[in-house]
Parts: C-alpha cells; sequence; structure tokens
C-alpha cells in the first residue's frame, strides 16, 4: 500500500475544511450531505489527489448549479429536489460512493492505480450525466417519454427521457473528460478517454432510465392521484404502486456510477 505524502494530508485538509464551509455557507447541502461529501472529497483527494477532487468539485458545482436554474417552472411541474434543491446524505453517496471505492482501491493495490483512476473519472461522467439529464430535460417543453414503451408520463417521472435530457448527458460526458485531461495524467489517451467518459455519460444515464422505469419504487398520492417517487406528497404518506420499495433515487444513483466506472474498466481492459 502506498504512502500518503504528509504534505498532501495537511493540503486536503485546509482545502476540505473551507470547501466544507464553503457548501454550507451555499447551501448545496444539508448538514449531513456536507459531511458525506467532505468523507468521499476526503477519499479521492487523500488517494488520487488534486485531479480527483477537481472532477468531483466541477460535478458539484455544476451540477448545483443546474437545480437552481428554472426552480420555480420545476417546483411547479412537481418534479423539482425537495427542500430548495439542497441534497442530503443519501444523494450524495448514491452519487459519490462509487468513486470514493475507486479510489480507494487506487491506493491499496497501486499496479492497477490506472484502472482504478479511469473507474473513478466513468463514475462520475456517469452521475453528472444523469443529474444534467433531469434538470436540463425539465427545463424543456417538450414531451417525456418513458424509455420503454415509449409512452407520454409526467416529467420527472422514473424511466422518463426527453432530447433535451440526452443533450445534458453529452455536455456532461464532455466536460468531465476535458477536466479530466486538464487535471491529472490521462491513462487512456486523449481519443480513448473522451470515448470511455462519453459512454460512460450516455450509457449511465440509460440505464438510470431503465432501472427507473423497472423497478425503481413507485407510489400514487392519496389526496391528488399523481405518481411519484416519494414516500410522502400533499402532506400525506403515499401508497407502493409499483417497482420495489428499497429501490429508490438513491439505489437508482449507485447503479448508474457503477455502471460508469464498468464502462470504465472495459475501456481501460480493451484499449
Amino acid at each position: 500500500m502506498g504512502q500518503v505524502d504528509p504534505n498532501l494530508l495537511l493540503e486536503a485538509t485546509l482545502v476540505l475544511v473551507f470547501l466544507g464551509v464553503l457548501i454550507w455557507r451555499t447551501r448545496v447541502l444539508d448538514i449531513k450531505g456536507t459531511a458525506a461529501a467532505l468523507a468521499v472529497g476526503a477519499a479521492v483527494y487523500f488517494t488520487i489527489g488534486r485531479g480527483g477532487i477537481v472532477v468531483l468539485l466541477t460535478f458539484l458545482t455544476i451540477s448545483a448549479a443546474f437545480t437552481r436554474i428554472g426552480y420555480d417552472r420545476k417546483k411547479a411541474l412537481d418534479a423539482a429536489e425537495l427542500k430548495g434543491g439542497i441534497r442530503g446524505w443519501k444523494n450524495v453517496l448514491g452519487n459519490g460512493s462509487v468513486a470514493a471505492g475507486s479510489a480507494i482501491l487506487y491506493q491499496i493495490d497501486p499496479s492497477r492505480s490506472h484502472l482504478y483512476s479511469v473507474a473513478m473519472i466513468c463514475s462520475i461522467a456517469a452521475v453528472f450525466a444523469d443529474t444534467l439529464a433531469t434538470e436540463i430535460g425539465l427545463l424543456s417543453r417538450g414531451r417525456v417519454l418513458s424509455i420503454i414503451g415509449l409512452r407520454e408520463v409526467r416529467p420527472g417521472e422514473p424511466g422518463g427521457v426527453t432530447l433535451y435530457g440526452y443533450g445534458g448527458a453529452t455536455l456532461a460526458g464532455v466536460m468531465t473528460w476535458a477536466v479530466s485531461a486538464l487535471s491529472f495524467p490521462n491513462p487512456l489517451g486523449a481519443t480513448n478517454l473522451l470515448g470511455a467518459t462519453l459512454t460512460s455519460a450516455l450509457l449511465g444515464t440509460t440505464v438510470d432510465s431503465l432501472v427507473g422505469q423497472l423497478i425503481q419504487g413507485r407510489y400514487v398520492c392519496k389526496s391528488c392521484g399523481v405518481v411519484t417517487e416519494h414516500l410522502e406528497h400533499c402532506g400525506l404518506p403515499t401508497t407502493l404502486v409499483s417497482g420495489l420499495k428499497f429501490v429508490d433515487n438513491h439505489v437508482v444513483n449507485t447503479i448508474c456510477s457503477l455502471t460508469g466506472a464498468v464502462v470504465g474498466v472495459v475501456y481501460f481492459s480493451v484499449t
């Protein structure tokens, strides 16, 4: 197992403390979400280093910005993130646990460090793409179609996809590639890394929608009859109508990020 540079430890500690205060002050995450984000950030910073944390911060800041763009419209559609877009620890771990795990493996198995760094990058590309696909898709005024069957569904309903959403996913893949290529040595080469991040972005988003439609728990509100992924609506408990209760949005996000990591591993293995 490799040794962590003491100077990097000090640097990472100072940077993470600053970021924790900044995240809390800007209300991007609640207090538990901030703690979870710092844990994920520490796992990446103390192992992969500065480049890894830059990729994570790009995902966090741009995702937070797009979450708040047009928030009132998204809220009117009953599809906005709860609590004014402030995310919690479950959301952080759903999006970041695979990246953190890849970073830890990077440290304890240095002979395969390049493999794990690509897995980390591509896991972030996938969840970044899924977030932008959702947030940009909700801003479009076109129809939302179920990924299986292509029937029209309510904006924000699990399994719903839009053309604008896939455009957002593509944008996330390109941004992940650009930031990764500039932040630390590229283990794949520029062209292959772009292919890996774009494939992770688009495939991760697609798998997220497929899992969302097929097995994510869906509930109906007893008051207004709307179908939702939430356990409460209109101040009342909702009733499960399809899917599995334990498969919530955070589980789906984890599957999405794992899909991205697998794509990264495959790219690394075949190139």
